[in-house]
């Protein structure tokens, strides 16, 4: 392979359409203690990113068997064959030593225990892709692992978390939750079923009927060739995941609310925006699941877009609390994702990599 091809199948391994969502994650936890300085804010951007390439290829290399059950992850390089299983491996832990190499300086000379909790995210993370196919709710470990990686961005500055530091942490915890247990369960359905994979929404219910071509649906049903079941008890779950989200989002900009003077920030406006974006984020999901036959293309999607909305309550929130530009950031994943995906795929909207 030339240069050029070499670097996007390496783009297409570190699964680079939410790179720039996991990279936030420690950025968000340092400015929930006051971190503004730019040097460090990149830093730990990139920090980020290396744990994002770490686990991402490792869940690729522990997976690559089951996800050649399915078609439609053809182009992912360990199942297409353009990157061996050694060199995947050698790529997840280059952004393990990207975590360690960045961790240690911004946290010195206190290096200990700030660092332990970076090293609890990646045995997290770690633990997940060892376990996840094998139990159902091992969710929860790499959702831990990504909030010990927000909680250690804060630690960066001080490990005398303040309260809005665990909240972001939660945020972060509850959004790969959702991402994980909903996005990621529904959108590998139809293999994972099929391999055997018991994950939470195997456990739920979860599954894809396929129809042999003899027994086709009828015109009155769409003439569908396989039919997606999700429980209502699955639906229940992610919403709740949804509502306990936005919550967490409410709570800070509330108790801040009541410490601001009547005329220091226009109130109304980002309380506007927050209820918007989370009604759209719901409505998302809720056509996410309301889907009756499996149609990869459509759910990438509508995760695509359940991301960015996710995402962007949380600066919204920091822009009210802290700093007003700060709501820019909630630009950088969507952004992140459409030139990813036109990188990579030729179409903003569609990772065919997810």
């Amino acid at each position: 392979m030339g240069i050029g091809r070499t670097i996007k199948e390496y783009g297409k391994l570190a699964r680079s359409f939410n790179m720039a969502l996991t990279g936030m994650g420690p950025v968000f936890g340092a400015l929930a203690m006051g971190e503004t300085g730019p040097i460090r804010l990149l830093a730990l951007y990139v920090l980020g990113c290396g744990s994002h390439i770490f686990g991402f290829v490792l869940n690729d290399y522990i997976d690559a068997r089951i996800d050649k059950h399915s078609d439609e992850l053809s182009e992912r390089p360990l199942v297409s064959g353009t990157i061996t299983p050694g060199k995947a491996l050698a790529f997840a832990l280059f952004g393990l030593f990207l975590m360690f190499a960045l961790g240690v300086p911004l946290t010195w000379p206190n290096v200990f225990p700030a660092i332990i909790i970076l090293l609890l995210a990646a045995g997290s993370a770690t633990l997940y892709n060892l376990i996840s196919k094998k139990v159902p709710g091992m969710d929860v470990f790499v959702a831990g692992a990504v909030g010990l990686l927000t909680l250690f961005g804060s630690a960066t500055v001080s490990m005398g978390f303040s309260f809005l530091a665990y909240d972001i942490a939660l945020l972060a915890f509850l959004q790969v939750m959702f991402m994980n247990i909903v996005a990621g369960g529904l959108k590998d359905i139809d293999h994972d079923y099929k391999a055997g994979g018991r994950n939470l929404a195997i456990a739920l219910g979860c599954k894809v009927i396929e129809h042999k071509k003899k027994k086709r649906k009828k015109k009155h049903d769409g003439g569908r060739d396989n039919d997606l079941i999700i429980p209502a008890g699955f639906k229940a779950l992610a919403h709740g995941i949804e509502i306990v989200f936005l919550i967490c989002v409410l709570l800070p900009w509330i108790l801040a609310w009541g410490n601001m003077s009547p005329g220091e920030v226009p109130i109304i406006l980002p309380a506007l925006v927050i209820i918007l974006l989370g009604m759209a984020m719901i409505s998302t999901s809720t056509r996410l699941m309301a889907q009756r036959s499996f149609v990869r293309p459509q759910m990438r999607k509508l995760i695509g877009l359940h991301y960015a909305l996710n995402f962007s309550l949380v600066p919204v929130m920091l822009g009210v609390i802290i700093h007003w530009w700060i709501f820019l950031f909630a630009f950088i994943p969507p952004l992140g994702f459409m030139l990813s995906n036109l990188a990579l795929h030729g179409e903003a909207a569609t990772p065919k990599t997810m």
